[in-house]
């Protein structure tokens, strides 16, 4: 167990440390975003009305060269909601609005982004930015199940005897500095991290990947909201009464094709199991009409959405979010401390061999 775990960390503990560190900001990623782009966040809003739904889409159809907008998604706590629109010879491009005004903030190309560069350097090892997206995801998967085969190599060779539980308790003892911290990070950031391991590794395996999301549901009977007809407000608390009365930390609005009249898919977030659900509502009347655990175009069996939640501790809310986030960096620590340890004992073992004498 220690030779395979020594192995392990010495073949591929650099890119898994890279993968893992990586995570932290796609966990938080507005928040890291914002950080890389603030031009893109910058409004004016400080409160009050918001525009309509429809005044959003109007505005984002201004910027040049839209032909279209697909999406607006709406951040919560007065962030700027985001157009996704199409533009000729850019791949993904964005329209950022004001929340108050409607006017536009920013436009730029999705793909160019640091952000998704980190995402694709986390999910597909930047092979999918050269036309190998498949190798990527295969290598993604091997370093999965690699970094899974460490933390389950390193509890057997930690686990101790007797005294399990006093055997959790952290601990730095003199002489034995770089062990007890390597332990120590190794036994706190072990469950979530082989959480984050095996939820990479299951989609690629047939069966595993999908959640068997429920058919739609009919929501007919849902109270309705007081406010205009079309209002983000308004759609914002039937969808949020539809998730039972939880607080919203996504909503995603897809417009179908076909214009007004058409339903409008609205995507909910629940903060303390991180559940998400689709709510299909009445563009013009608000009036909620399905409710589904799978997106619209997703076919049943191939939605990941409750493995990403586990992936990124969203199934224990923020306090979830934020442990699976900090554990994301401490393989930094853990590698840095396996090297010093490999280090030191490579040394020692040297210094007990003879040396021939000429």
């Amino acid at each position: 167990m220690r030779k395979v775990h020594l192995w392990l960390s010495l073949l591929l503990g650099l890119p898994i440390i890279i993968i893992a560190a990586t995570g932290l900001p796609m966990t938080y990623w507005y928040e890291a975003d914002a950080i890389f782009d603030p031009a893109f966040y910058q409004n004016d809003w400080r409160g009050g009305p918001r525009a309509t739904l429809d005044e959003l889409v109007a505005a984002a159809r201004t910027a040049p060269g839209v032909t279209e907008v697909k999406s607006i998604a709406l951040p919560r706590n007065g962030a700027n909601p985001q157009a996704s629109v199409t533009i000729e010879g850019q791949s993904a491009p964005e329209v950022s609005l004001d929340p108050g005004s409607a006017r536009i903030v920013a436009v730029r190309d999705l793909d160019g982004t640091a952000i998704v560069w980190l995402y694709s350097l986390h999910s597909r090892l930047l092979l999918d930015r050269i036309g190998a997206s498949e190798v990527g995801q295969v290598a993604i998967v091997v370093l999965a199940l690699s970094f899974a085969g460490l933390i389950v190599t390193g509890a057997v060779i930690w686990w101790p005897r007797k005294a399990v539980l006093a055997g959790l308790a952290p601990r730095v003892r003199r002489g034995f500095f770089w062990r007890d911290t390597h332990t120590t990070a190794g036994l706190y950031a072990g469950l979530p991290l082989f959480a984050a391991a095996v939820t990479t590794a299951l989609p690629s395996f047939p069966e595993t990947g999908g959640t068997g999301a429920s058919p739609a549901q009919s929501l007919s009977g849902l109270e309705r909201s007081n406010g205009a007809p079309g209002s983000c407000d308004r759609i914002e608390t039937i969808a949020q009464a539809a998730r039972g009365g939880a607080s919203v930390v996504q909503s995603v609005w897809r417009l179908q094709p076909g214009g007004a009249g058409q339903a409008l898919h609205v995507l909910m977030g629940h903060s303390a199991s991180g559940g998400y659900r689709w709510v299909a509502v009445d563009r013009k009347t608000c009036a909620p009409l399905t409710l589904c655990t799978a997106r619209p175009e997703i076919v049943p069996n191939e939605d990941t959405s409750l493995l990403i939640n586990i992936h990124q501790g969203h199934v224990l809310g923020e306090i979830g979010r934020f442990l699976f986030a900090l554990a994301s960096i401490l393989p930094v620590l853990l590698y840095a401390t396996g090297l010093v340890l490999w280090g030191r004992r490579k040394i020692r073992r040297d210094a007990s061999v003879p040396r021939a004498i000429d």
